[in-house]
């Protein structure tokens, strides 16, 4: 077959050879570049497309198929929920009277103390004007101790028996209510024998080892706060921390290092332990009577 004459010529502009072919090739591999680029949003729609799918085919099957019932889980109670009343804690005014007492407590013990060293002072040194003084205040400071002592207490016991009501009256309800009686005595793997018992006797239990943690941690934040109150308007902001590391870093830290081996103890106590045991059998051995056949 012969070729025709000025093909040569024209063949690099055609489209498919030469120039046309390289341009066609350039728009191909731009637009893979851009695509393979966008392999994140690719990505997202095709997953978008299959969840909305999948979601689709589970309407469905929701809808053709019968409705069941959906036992909903509640929550279980804590002790502390039991203490509360539309959502607020019972006996609020009583928890305020006893933040109040608990600070002014931890004033006089620190007001007792800078008296105390005011006596010793005025002892030691001859200042008998502060030595009357201090003993002139000292009888006064300690009656108002004393009454604040037992108004504490008095309040203490009054919040005690206010949440044992409001627990009391919520877990009667509860344990009134559709029968629930019933079903802790005859039903489930757990029972419980003398329900209403538990309740006067545990619930009293929970009350007062909550109001003896209450006071207990208000008195400790008082005197702690108003002895660092205290060093900082005599010895400066350097001197508020020393204490706190000398306990919390300084102490556990010598103990840790001071501390005896326990392991190495406990091995010396287990080898005591097994010789004696070993000497015991020897000596019973010893003094049993041989059998004389």
């Amino acid at each position: 077959m012969e070729s025709v004459a000025g093909r040569e010529l024209l063949g690099q502009h055609l489209p498919i050879h030469g120039r046309g072919l390289q341009l066609v090739k350039a728009i191909l591999v731009q637009l893979g570049y851009k695509a393979t680029k966008l392999w994140k949003t690719w990505f997202a729609t095709a997953v978008a497309v299959i969840c909305a799918t999948q979601l689709g085919r589970w309407r469905r099957k929701s809808d053709s198929s019968p409705p069941q019932f959906r036992i909903e889980s509640c929550r279980r109670k804590r002790f502390t929920d039991l203490l509360q009343t539309a959502g607020r804690f019972a006996a609020g005014s009583e928890i305020v009277v006893l933040f109040v007492a608990s600070g002014l407590n931890a004033w006089l013990m620190l007001y007792k103390a800078w008296l105390m060293r005011e006596f010793v002072t005025g002892q030691n040194l001859g200042r008998w004007k502060e030595w009357f003084k201090a003993l002139a205040k000292f009888p006064f400071a300690i009656l108002a101790s004393a009454l604040l002592s037992q108004t504490t207490k008095y309040v203490q016991a009054r919040v005690s028996m206010l949440w044992r009501k409001t627990a009391t009256s919520s877990l009667l309800r509860s344990y009134f209510s559709n029968m629930n009686y019933y079903k802790l005595l005859h039903h489930g793997s757990v029972r419980i024998e003398d329900v209403d018992v538990r309740i006067c006797s545990d619930v009293r239990s929970g009350c007062d080892a909550l109001t003896g943690v209450l006071i207990s941690g208000l008195s400790g934040v008082m005197m702690a706060s108003f002895s660092t109150w205290a060093l900082y308007q005599r010895r400066g902001l350097s001197a508020v921390f020393l204490p706190y590391i000398y306990s919390f870093i300084i102490v556990p830290l010598s103990y840790r290092l001071t501390s005896p081996d326990w392991s190495v103890s406990r091995l010396v106590q287990k080898a005591n332990a097994a010789y004696q045991q070993a000497l015991t059998r020897v000596e019973q051995a010893g003094e049993s009577p041989p059998l004389i056949a």
